[in-house]
């Protein structure tokens, strides 16, 4: 089985210095969207059981109201570890051009 070596995943020639800097920033922003997604979600599925906010009035006598800001609180958890697990992909393939 034969290797090949020459492995180029950006279709333009980056210095190392961009690709450092690219996967700091991508780093970065990895460690950004992971605790405001957390909290966002915190926050959808802590106020999902409310059962009157001001600006709406009254919910409808449902047992399950609540189920729908559970279902947008995980949704969210699931859109940022998402978006964390491409922003880290594409970080490794930057990486990669190096070696």
């Amino acid at each position: 089985m034969s290797y090949n070596n020459s492995f180029i995943a950006l279709p333009v020639d980056v210095s190392e210095e961009n690709e450092h800097k690219g996967a700091r920033a991508l780093s970065k922003a990895t460690l950004i969207v992971l605790p405001v997604g957390i909290i966002l979600g915190i926050i959808f599925w802590a106020t999902a059981g409310i059962e009157a906010l001001p600006w709406t009035g009254l919910l409808p006598d449902t047992q399950n109201y609540a189920a729908k800001g559970q279902d947008i609180a995980v949704l969210t958890w699931c859109i940022t570890f998402a978006l964390s697990i491409a922003l880290m992909s594409i970080r490794q393939i930057l990486l990669a051009e190096e070696e």
